[in-house]
């Protein structure tokens, strides 16, 4: 179900993060008509009616969440449509959260650093890999780190036009969407990853069984990373879903994964808080369903708030320890297999 927040939906395309700058700086313009999706049933276990989780502003803009009563997996609605979405991350995303459309220092440091200890992870469990496919690979970091630790060649999927630009200049192969890759005939991957993706998503179900169907080897392998609904701040315009670590692991199996390893960590952000889910997978030819503990909902919503209570008092009280500095970040040196 689609409902209109205006009489005349704006027919341009829309320029939600140059608005968000201007509101910043003290200019109050309105801001344009959106098209918004009233989500009717929960994206994961497709149970309808999720009771109210959060609420919040966003810039200038309200931001829903719900949580299914069934599985506990919390998920915004309403949420942009799938034509402002797309127009979004072409344009104008990295505008509203870093200022600029084009990659900053301090992005791509901090993109390097977690395409290091990505591979670190993974090292011991990938003994090769042949053919990589970075969903979102954004500037080419993780791209660039596992063709240079495998020997892989690398394709990626960046929607995003400045930041596709600055990965072909690098002499990467990056395509606009999922639907031009198909088009292009690339042969199987053995191994596709998504890192801070899926919050992204309208349906990262199907995306995911769409990658294991059209783009993976039967044997290959699958790795993600979301950020923890628990301990990151998570909730935000562009993230249409809050992944715990349960739900994560059902979206995966329900995709059809068999999961091997899902971890709650701090990456080379903070060694004390849990922010980020990373999870590896491989296919399966059985979609694997959990069961869910009765009170999924309650453990969402007391996850939640510990989580939060968490993160407020190490940053009050222990702000240097809880948080790594942009110089640590700068001069970030990758982990060893030893030292996962």
């Amino acid at each position: 179900m689609v409902v209109e927040l205006s009489a005349r939906r704006n027919q341009q395309k829309p320029q939600i993060a140059h608005e968000y700058n201007r509101l910043r700086r003290g200019i109050r313009l309105p801001l344009p008509p959106l098209s918004v999706e009233a989500v009717t049933a929960c994206p994961i276990c497709q149970r309808p009616r999720g009771s109210a989780f959060a609420t919040m502003l966003d810039g200038d803009r309200d931001v829903a969440y719900l949580v299914c009563r069934r599985c506990g997996h919390v998920y915004q609605s309403p949420r942009l449509g799938r034509d402002e979405l797309a127009a979004f991350y072409a344009m104008g995303y990295r505008e509203l959260r870093q200022g600029t459309e084009g990659p900053t220092a301090k992005d791509l440091a901090m993109q390097t650093a977690r395409a290091r200890l990505t591979v670190g992870l993974v090292d011991q469990q990938l003994r090769s890999v042949s053919r990589h496919l970075d969903l979102g690979s954004s500037s080419g970091a993780l791209l660039e780190a596992v063709r240079d630790r495998f020997g892989a060649q690398g394709v990626g999927i960046e929607p995003g036009e400045v930041y596709r630009r600055h990965a072909l200049a690098r002499g990467l192969r990056v395509f606009p969407s999922q639907a031009q890759l198909v088009d292009a005939g690339e042969a199987p991957f053995d191994l596709v990853t998504a890192m801070h993706v899926l919050e992204h998503l309208p349906d990262p179900i199907q995306t995911l069984a769409d990658l294991r169907r059209e783009h993976m080897k039967p044997e290959g392998f699958l790795l993600i990373e979301v950020p923890n609904l628990a301990e990151h701040e998570a909730l935000e315009l562009a993230h249409l879903h809050a992944f715990t670590r349960s739900s994560l692991k059902d979206t995966a199996g329900r995709a059809g994964f068999r999961v091997l390893w899902a971890r709650c960590h701090g990456s080379f952000r903070s060694p004390v808080l849990r922010l980020y889910i990373t999870l590896l997978a491989q296919p399966t030819h059985h979609p694997q369903v959990r069961r869910y503990p009765p009170f999924a909902a309650r453990r969402s919503r007391l996850v939640r708030r510990i989580g939060v209570a968490k993160r407020r008092f190490f940053t009050r009280h222990f702000p240097d320890w809880t948080w790594q500095s942009p110089e640590r970040v700068l001069s970030f040196e990758p982990l060893t297999p030893g030292h996962q």
